[in-house]
């Protein structure tokens, strides 16, 4: 029974990521709010007792040091924390990006639209703006590239569109920010879908499994309707 069961705790990346899991999660029966600025939200539900929602960075340090059951937050930020895959895993992508409920955001290398460096090895020598650093760090050995890395803090974009830097990482959706500021991709580091995730020794809970099976659930139900309609009986 659902109710003899100890209820779990989930940590939620903020800002508009927290708008859409917040609507998949009162979907599935489970109050939360988004806006709210108290620390853990009581839900009075019986699979999901609190929800903590902060920084997205937070959220993945708060994971591995066990101060909730699960998280909901961009994948790119478990590789940041997490950059080998060791300590976490992921039980479900939800498809639900930061903007909309269909598109994933993408961690991107890009410069200045008319730039001399046209691919990732033109790289080589530079000193790189990012807002990821351990995913870049891994990115540029891959590669066999030697550069330095400054971790950004925010308007990356920016910088690089004034000359500042020639080359950025960052995350996009649409292109439109890129595009406003002329610039272009030269290569994607990785795809960060929302995923639900939990630490390695958590991965058999089966009260995290249900609550990820029932807001996939609640995702994929979207693409139906329900129809009804009198038909005369024959």
């Amino acid at each position: 029974m659902m109710n003899a069961i100890k209820p779990i705790s989930i940590g939620i990346g903020n800002g508009s990521l927290a708008a859409s899991v917040g609507w998949l999660l009162s979907q599935a029966g489970i109050t939360c709010d988004p806006s709210s600025r108290t620390a853990w939200q009581e839900t009075g539900n019986k699979l999901v007792e609190k929800i903590f929602i902060s920084r997205p960075q937070h959220i993945a340090a708060g994971l591995a040091q066990g101060q909730f059951d699960c998280a909901i937050l961009g994948e790119d930020m478990l590789r940041e924390y997490w950059q080998q895959g060791a300590g976490y895993v992921i039980l479900q992508s939800l498809s639900v990006s930061k903007t909309t409920l269909t598109k994933n955001t993408r961690v991107i290398a890009f410069v200045r639209a008319k730039s001399i460096y046209k691919n990732t090895r033109d790289l080589d020598r530079l000193t790189i703006l990012s807002e990821y650093p351990e995913i870049t760090k891994y990115w540029l050995k891959e590669n066999g590239i030697a550069a330095r890395i400054i971790p950004s803090t925010g308007s990356t974009e920016s910088m690089v569109a004034a000359g500042v830097y020639d080359c950025g990482i960052g995350i996009t959706e649409t292109g439109a920010s890129l595009a406003a500021n002329n610039l272009c991709v030269i290569d994607e580091l990785m795809e960060a879908p929302v995923v639900i995730s939990t630490r390695v020794e958590r991965a058999n809970d089966k009260r995290i499994q249900c609550l990820a099976d029932m807001l996939t659930g609640v995702h994929l139900a979207q693409n139906y309707a329900l129809v009804k309609m009198n038909a005369e009986k024959k």
